[in-house]
């Protein structure tokens, strides 16, 4: 059985289903901003990166700094 991620499946969404082709950078900001958070979603459930909030105020102005963390991976060379 085959299973498409998330960001894959995405992208079929606006491929042309007679020649296969893909738009590429022909698109709107909510397509493309759509493509990008599909591929972090991917990312997070793969757990390659994890995401952290931390609220903060200064000068009575409310903020939230938004930190990506990366996953350390182990490169092996297969032969």
């Amino acid at each position: 059985m085959f299973f498409l991620q998330l960001s894959e499946a995405y992208c079929l969404l606006w491929q042309n289903s007679r020649t296969g082709d893909v738009d590429g950078r022909q698109g709107s900001k909510a397509k493309i901003g759509g493509a990008v958070c599909a591929v972090l979603l991917d990312l997070i459930a793969m757990g390659k990166i994890g995401i952290e909030f931390e609220k903060k105020k200064f000068l009575f102005v409310n903020y939230t700094d938004i930190w990506v963390q990366v996953s350390p991976t182990v490169l092996t060379m297969q032969t």
